[in-house]
């Protein structure tokens, strides 16, 4: 054991600590997020904090909004914005709720909560391209990765501020936190939804929204979304070398065909957060130079772009491979290679639905054999 493993660990400890004096409200976000898109329900999490129902009536009266006549109740914004783009609304509105009472610089925890919509847009925008079923859990995870941020700003405000902000591409930020903190955001993150009582996917891909996919990793591609937003900066951070080839990776693999740069993907998340308006929580704070460092390390070093590439490719055929096994292992019999009864209702459900729609009949031939084993 190193000299320094001692003296983080009781960093550490000192950080946990610190949570439990300190102001945080996660209710109104919690049931929000339970509420799903039901806009019945998500009425009713809403008409139980009035502090938030007030503030998405406000957003939906606003002036990026389509409303002709003022709405006073959050029935009709609701019913007016759609469960959907009220659940969007109201999960940006609601995190910024969590550390309204802690006595931090108001300008950066807005700044913050604007960094976090933006990259929860972004892993939406991801999400869309590559797991279209997954968008909505794509959005609350970006959203929420960086909970833990305002949390640190409130222990040791010197130290985000005048460090974390103004780093040099160095060190990330995980690698800047854990050596003065004892623990980084994401771990922190992840502890604090834990305390709350979220799902267990949220609080894992929200403690590894910072870690380095491994090329045996078997949720390689349902959390690249959220590990694509996670690249993106905090506050004014300057990416790192590792950062950057991994974007521009990941962008040339999956993304270029939708966006073509990725200054258009990011251009294209600053209009939907500017459209979002007040539930953004400020200004889009995302570095004018850092799409700009991006393109100068990656042209620097061309040959690990290619090599970034050609990894992610394997990693896409390796996990290609290997849900094609589950799934036959999980439709077929081992011994015969036939249809089990999980098989046949899924393959059975689609010959009839097809059947149906061409018109045809349809027939099913059952044979009992004696003595088969």
């Amino acid at each position: 054991m190193s000299d320094a493993e001692p003296c983080r660990s009781v960093q550490r400890a000192r950080t946990i600590e610190a949570l439990d004096r300190l102001p945080l409200n996660p209710g109104p976000l919690a049931q929000v997020m339970q509420a799903g898109t039901d806009a019945d329900a998500l009425i009713k999490a809403l008409a139980q904090c009035p502090v938030l129902a007030a503030r998405v009536i406000a957003v939906a009266n606003s002036a990026g909004s389509s409303a002709i006549h003022r709405m006073d109740s959050i029935q009709r914004c609701v019913r007016h914005l759609g469960g959907k783009q009220s659940r969007t609304v109201a999960l940006a509105l609601a995190l910024q709720l969590i550390t309204q009472e802690l006595k931090v610089d108001e300008q950066a925890v807005a700044a913050i909560w604007s960094s976090a919509t933006t990259k929860a847009v972004a892993a939406a925008m991801t999400a869309q391209v590559l797991l279209p079923e997954q968008v909505e859990q794509a959005y609350c995870v970006g959203l929420v990765q960086d909970i833990a941020l305002p949390v640190l700003l409130a222990i040791d405000p010197s130290f985000v501020m005048n460090t974390l902000a103004h780093s040099d591409g160095r060190k990330s930020w995980t690698e800047l936190e854990q050596e003065h903190f004892g623990i980084d955001h994401a771990e922190l993150g992840a502890l604090l939804l834990q305390r709350w009582g979220a799902g267990e996917q949220l609080v894992a891909q929200v403690r590894r929204h910072h870690v380095k996919l491994s090329d045996d990793d078997m949720a390689f591609l349902a959390e690249l979304p959220v590990r694509f937003a996670g690249l993106l900066p905090h506050l004014q951070e300057q990416p790192t070398k590792a950062q950057a080839q991994t974007l521009a990776a990941v962008h040339v693999r999956f993304l270029a065909e939708q966006y073509k740069t990725l200054d258009a993907l990011m251009n294209e998340a600053r209009k939907r957060v500017k459209a979002m308006g007040k539930a953004a929580g400020g200004p889009v704070v995302i570095n004018a130079e850092f799409i700009h460092r991006i393109v100068s390390i990656v042209a620097a070093d061309s040959f690990a772009l290619v090599a970034q590439v050609n990894r992610l490719d394997r990693q896409l055929a390796e996990q290609i491979d290997r849900l094609a096994d589950v799934q036959t292992d999980a439709f077929c019999d081992p011994l015969t290679g036939l249809l089990n009864r999980r098989g046949l209702d899924a393959c059975g459900g689609q010959m009839l639905a097809q059947a149906h729609k061409a018109r045809l009949g349809v027939a099913c031939l059952v044979i009992d054999l004696d003595d088969f084993k």
